[in-house]
C-alpha cells in the first residue's frame, strides 16, 4: 500500500500561499494507472475527501474504487486525512507536497489543477477566492498594494512516501 504525495510547483508573484478552497469538497482530478497490468485510462477521474464508498467486502471505506477494464482487478485510492498542506512562497518554484493518497493497486500518473483554489496576496493578505488554474496561469490585481498578482508555470508530480 504505497503512500503517494501529490507535489506541485509554480511561480508565485505577489502571492504568499495557494491552497484548495475547501479540503473536504475539493475535487482532485487525476489520471490513473492499474499497478497490476499497467493499463492507464485516458480519462480524468476525480476524488473528493467527503465522498466515500464501501469496499466490496464492506470492511472499510475509501474515496475511489476503480475496477481495471483490462485485468478486472478492483483497486482503491484514499485521500489521507490531515495530509492537506498549502503551497507557500518561502519555497517558491520548488516542489511542495499538498496532499497524500493511500493507493492500493492503482497509482495516479497526472494531476489537473482546474479551479476552486484560494490565493493570498503576499504583502496585503488580500484573499482571492475561486482562483481558476485551468489555463496554467492566473492573474489579478491587489488593490490594497496596487500591484498585479500572478500564479504561473504550474507543474505537478507524484512521489512515493512509503511502499
Amino acid at each position: 500500500m504505497p503512500i503517494l504525495a501529490l507535489q506541485i510547483k509554480c511561480n508565485l508573484n505577489g502571492v504568499e500561499k495557494l491552497y484548495p478552497d475547501d479540503n473536504e469538497s475539493f475535487r482532485w482530478y487525476l489520471k490513473l494507472k492499474c499497478s497490476s497490468c499497467g493499463e492507464e485510462e485516458n480519462k480524468w477521474k476525480y476524488v473528493v475527501f467527503e465522498e466515500t464508498q464501501d469496499t466490496i467486502k464492506g470492511r472499510s471505506e475509501c474515496h475511489l474504487i476503480e475496477k481495471c477494464p483490462l485485468c478486472g482487478r478492483q483497486n482503491t485510492l484514499e485521500i489521507r486525512a490531515n495530509s492537506f498542506k498549502e503551497y507557500v512562497s518561502e519555497k517558491n518554484e520548488e516542489f511542495q507536497t499538498i496532499v497524500e493518497f493511500d493507493c492500493r493497486g492503482i497509482e495516479p500518473t497526472a494531476f489537473d489543477f482546474r479551479n476552486h483554489w484560494v490565493a493570498v496576496a503576499a504583502e496585503s493578505g488580500a484573499v482571492f477566492d475561486d482562483v481558476d488554474l485551468t489555463e496554467g496561469l492566473w492573474t489579478d490585481y491587489d488593490e490594497k498594494m496596487e500591484r498585479c498578482v500572478e500564479i504561473s508555470e504550474l507543474e505537478s508530480k507524484f512521489t512515493i512516501l512509503k511502499k
